[in-house]
């Protein structure tokens, strides 16, 4: 059914949302499926959310890029195999995928049948068309019911996703080992009937049936590890991508408790799930519950002797236990040693310049050797007592093993079975004990993917920083006004108090400049205004809200922030401006180089906005250009307050002219608040702020206190 009237302005509003996307200008067909089937689902949200759920370096748009940015806007996808005339039409839009792999947009028409998305409108789709088969997606929207249901632990509202997939693999875990049974049977048979009783006419027999038996089982296996590397393959994909966004929507309080490294660590341990997965453990884990039909068969065929593996079986799991026990403390020691040569690395990437400007190359190098020694040391432990683990659980199989020939021996020689049935019992042992000995070496294994799991679910309980309020209370025609009272905000229990009972107020279009010693607290305070980091008292107000009740993406798209430290992102310079408003076009993009004086070197470069920037094959660019970059970026974003933070760092004179420039003619039409220890740049102030030890010591017109300023500036922050 069709969620809104679909009108050519709504998709044609969405398609230039969508201009970004070079797919979308060469005329990709699942690129231009997007925009109507939006306005089919009756999609309201902003454009700029529709920009930030497509793929950001994508050079095509597929099939999956479609159902991915469809995921990020809250549809889900269901696939199905049906001949074009099957589809239910009032499920939903769908797109239909033909033989020849070309997507069609279909929707149920009121009169019965479907309709088709075709240039630009849609057309009643012919009677002849209903033959066609191919891949439907039924297109429906994750309600709040779905969401209520999804309630509890993450990864068991994962694992329901792959409930299909589970279905399949036990099925085929039966199958195989419903073969497995069969074989050491046919086995016996040979032995007692043919080679017996001399019954050579049932040999051809036999053999057909063991060959058909083995070619059903190989076909199960490979369907079974089809399964298993498509479930890898998903897990592997929505873990990532889901702890992904989860650590970009974490409060900066919570994702910077952890070092760099720590947090690197953190997200490449939910990737042993994949390994799980795809290894042995995984397929013994599936046919562990049907081990308790070959111990049936066993005591049908052995009698007493189904007792042996049962009994070894016990000893390999106490001998798991014993062995998990004795190695976690070691593992433990591993595991902090590996992970202190990795911090060391990311310390040493991250400043390599530092290092060699200190010429400290001999004394990191000594403890990188000192920590890899280590390191190895406590790994070549951890594998010595695997080892040992192994040659224990290989001595009972095979003490089983030899106690069943004995045990079986006897039993022929009483007549109480056969010499078939007794080379049955050990084929059937062998089967039921190979995954015993498979999880019991894997113990440590197991505990590592089930604390992983736990490690997982804490991790996707922790609080988003977009779910911290409600509720948008600014009302219309906001004009910027800021208000600080009683601010006072420690990063942490440990750390002195950054701000402490902050207060003053910054009127709509005021140029308001904040000055200070170094790490007086200065770039708290914006922080603070941004909303990234809660205070522990007072109240920051924007137009009189408070901005606890402002939902935290609206606040920052109502400030403009450029930071201390320059920070350019791998992409095109296009791209990097389009980081802070999505939506803004390329006279937004040029008003904001042209007022930051870059425009003309832009335009020299030969390929002008879409240069790559941001990573190692970038050529040098001029002094203080990224300076002017991070703060064309801020200028991007039409807001009602714009942060600059000691903006005139790295630029040269021309620079700093610019600055000048752009701060007298924001003054009066934008609430600018700039931090700066520069005398030049405080004379253009309304008023002025010095700050001192994280508390306001003076406030007043820039003139007033400019005497004090001279006092308490003495250089750059650190915050």
């Amino acid at each position: 059914m069709i969620g809104a009237p679909v009108t050519t302005a709504r998709v044609d509003a969405l398609r230039e949302a969508m201009e970004i996307m070079p797919a979308l200008q060469r005329g990709d067909r699942p690129a231009r499926l997007l925009a109507p089937l939006l306005a089919a689902l009756g999609w309201r949200g902003e454009a700029g959310e529709l920009r930030e759920a497509l793929p950001y370096f994508a050079d095509d748009f597929d099939l999956t890029d479609l159902r991915n940015a469809l995921a990020a806007l809250g549809y889900r996808t269901h696939e199905s195999v049906d001949r074009l005339g099957d589809i239910d039409s009032r499920l939903g839009p769908t797109v239909f995928v033909d033989d020849e792999n070309m997507p069609h947009l279909l929707i149920g028409d009121p009169a019965g049948g479907y309709l088709e998305w075709v240039d630009g409108e849609f057309q009643r789709v012919g009677d002849a068309a209903l033959t066609a088969a191919g891949r439907a997606f039924v297109i429906s929207k994750i309600d709040s019911a779905d969401r209520a249901a999804g309630t509890g632990e993450w990864f068991d509202q994962l694992w329901r996703r792959f409930s299909a997939s589970l279905a399949t693999l036990t099925l085929t875990s039966f199958v195989s080992s419903l073969f497995a049974i069969l074989v050491p049977v046919f086995v016996m048979v040979v032995y007692d009937r043919v080679i017996g009783r001399g019954a050579a006419g049932m040999l051809p027999m036999l053999v057909v049936g063991v060959a058909v038996i083995l070619s059903g089982d190989i076909a199960a296996r490979l369907v079974k590890a089809r399964v298993l590397s498509r479930m890898a393959g998903r897990f592997d994909y929505i873990v990532g991508a889901e702890s992904f966004k989860k650590l970009l929507r974490l409060p900066l309080t919570q994702s910077e408790r952890a070092a760099v490294s720590t947090q690197i660590s953190r997200l490449k341990e939910f990737e042993t799930l994949r390994d799980f997965f795809t290894g042995p453990l995984a397929s013994t884990m599936v046919e562990a519950p049907f081990s308790l039909l070959v111990l049936a068969v066993l005591a049908v065929i052995g009698g007493p002797l189904a007792l042996i593996p049962v009994a070894a079986a016990a000893v390999l799991g106490v001998l798991a236990v014993v062995w998990r026990e004795r190695g976690k403390e070691l593992e433990r020691r591993a595991g902090q040693a590996r992970a202190e040569k990795q911090n060391l690395v990311v310390e040493t990437v991250m400043h390599r310049e530092n290092l060699a400007a200190a010429r400290v190359e001999g004394e990191w190098s000594e403890r990188f050797r000192h920590l890899s020694a280590r390191d190895c040391a406590l790994q070549q432990r951890l594998q010595r007592h695997g080892v040992m683990l192994e040659a224990s659980a290989s001595f009972v199989l095979n003490l089983s093993a030899l106690t069943i020939l004995a045990w079986g021996a006897s039993r022929v020689l009483d007549g109480a079975m056969s010499v078939g049935a007794l080379i049955a019992c050990m084929a059937l042992a062998w089967r039921l004990l190979a995954p015993v000995q498979t999880a019991a070496l894997a113990a440590a294994k197991i505990a590592r993917v089930r604390t992983t799991i736990a490690q997982l679910n804490a991790f996707f309980k922790l609080r988003e920083e977009f779910r911290t309020v409600t509720r948008d209370l600014r009302r219309p025609g906001s004009t910027g006004a800021v208000r600080f009272d009683k601010v006072s905000l420690r990063y942490t229990a440990a750390n002195a108090p950054a701000l402490l009972g902050v207060s003053f107020d910054v009127e709509p279009g005021q140029l308001f400049g904040i000055t200070g010693r170094s790490s007086a607290g200065k770039s708290s305070v914006l922080k603070v205004l941004l909303g990234l980091y809660p205070p522990q008292s007072g109240q920051v107000f924007l137009d009189g809200v408070d901005v606890r009740q402002i939902d935290v993406r609206t606040l920052r798209r109502s400030i403009s922030y450029a930071p201390q430290e320059t920070r350019l992102f791998h992409g095109t310079i296009r791209q990097n401006l389009l980081l802070s408003h999505p939506m803004a076009s390329d006279a937004d993009i040029f008003d904001a180089l042209r007022a930051t004086r870059l425009h003309d070197y832009i335009d020299s470069l030969p390929k002008g906005l879409d240069t790559r920037i941001g990573d190692q094959t970038t050529a040098r660019v001029p002094r203080g250009f990224a300076r002017r970059l991070t703060i064309a970026r801020a200028l991007v974003r039409p807001s009602d307050v714009l942060l600059l933070d000691e903006p005139e760092q790295s630029l040269d004179d021309d620079g700093e002219a610019m600055l000048v420039d752009l701060l007298l003619d924001l003054k009066g039409r934008k609430t600018v608040i700039l931090v700066t220890h520069r005398p030049r740049y405080l004379r253009l102030a309304d008023s002025v702020a010095i700050v001192a030890d994280g508390a306001v010591k003076a406030v007043g017109p820039a003139e007033a206190v400019l005497e004090a300023a001279k006092n308490a500036v003495t250089g750059g922050e650190k915050t």
